[in-house]
C-alpha cells in the first residue's frame, strides 16, 4: 500500500478538526476549572485574577486585585503578620486565624470570622471597604481610617457564646457600627469617635468611650451612653 507523505497526512488531520474560531461563543466547548491558591512565601501578589478560594500562610503578604468567589483565609502560620489586602472582593467569608496586623484597603465581604487564640489581631479598615458582619471569638482591635464615601467599614459585629476568653476584650478606634450582639461576657473600650447604633447584650457587656444610641440587656460602665 502506498504511504501518504507526512505533510499531506498532517494537513488532512488538521482539516478534519472542528474550527471553533468560526463558531459563536455559545457553541464553544466549556471547561470547568477550580482555581485555588495558597500563598506560602512573603511578597506582593498584585496580578488581577479571579480565584475560587485563597489561603495566606506566610507573614508579610500583600494581596491585591483579586476577586475571590469563595473564602479567603489567613491561617495560623501567618503568626503576627503583617498581612495587607488591597482591592479584594470576597464572595464567601474572610477567616482570620492568624496575623497580628491586618489591613483591609478596598476589601468587601459578606462575613468575617476572627478566631486567632495565639495572636491578638489588630485590624485596620480603610478605603472602599465594607464588611457586612464580623463574628469575633478572640481579642481584637479595630481601627477605621479614611473610609471612602459610601462605604461603611464594619457594619455589624457578633460575639458568639463559644469564645475562648472568660472576658473578651475589644478595642475600637473611630468605629461606627450599625449593630452589635453579645452572647459572651465582653469588655469594649473606644478611642476617638466610636458609635454603636443598636447594642443587644445577652451577656454582661462593659463599655468605655463608646456612644450607644439604643441598648438592651446587661450593659454597664459606659461613660458615653
Amino acid at each position: 500500500m502506498r504511504r501518504l507523505p507526512a505533510l499531506l497526512l498532517a494537513g488532512l488531520l488538521l482539516c478534519s478538526l472542528p474550527t471553533y474560531a468560526a463558531l459563536g461563543d455559545d457553541m464553544l466547548p466549556t471547561v470547568q476549572r477550580t482555581t485555588s491558591h495558597r500563598y506560602l512565601i512573603r511578597g506582593e501578589y498584585d496580578r488581577e485574577e479571579t480565584l475560587d478560594t485563597a489561603v495566606i500562610s506566610a507573614e508579610r503578604v500583600e494581596l491585591e486585585n483579586k476577586a475571590i468567589t469563595g473564602d479567603l483565609t489567613t491561617d495560623s502560620m501567618v503568626g503576627e503578620g503583617p498581612v495587607d489586602l488591597k482591592n479584594v472582593s470576597i464572595g464567601g467569608t474572610l477567616y482570620i486565624y492568624g496575623g497580628g496586623e491586618i489591613t483591609l484597603n478596598g476589601v468587601t465581604a459578606a462575613q468575617m470570622v476572627v478566631d486567632s487564640p495565639d495572636t491578638e489581631v489588630e485590624l485596620t479598615i480603610r478605603g472602599k471597604s465594607e464588611i457586612a458582619l464580623a463574628q469575633v471569638k478572640t481579642d481584637l482591635s479595630i481601627t477605621e481610617n479614611m473610609l471612602s464615601s459610601g462605604y461603611g467599614g464594619l457594619k455589624a459585629l457578633e460575639v458568639p457564646a463559644d469564645t475562648t476568653c472568660t472576658l473578651l476584650p475589644l478595642t475600637f478606634t473611630h468605629c461606627r457600627l450599625d449593630s452589635m450582639t453579645v452572647h459572651s461576657p465582653t469588655e469594649i473600650s473606644g478611642t476617638g469617635s466610636c458609635k454603636i447604633t443598636q447594642l443587644t447584650a445577652n451577656r454582661t457587656t462593659s463599655l468605655s468611650g463608646v456612644e450607644v444610641v439604643e441598648s438592651t440587656g446587661s450593659v454597664t460602665g459606659n461613660d458615653d451612653n
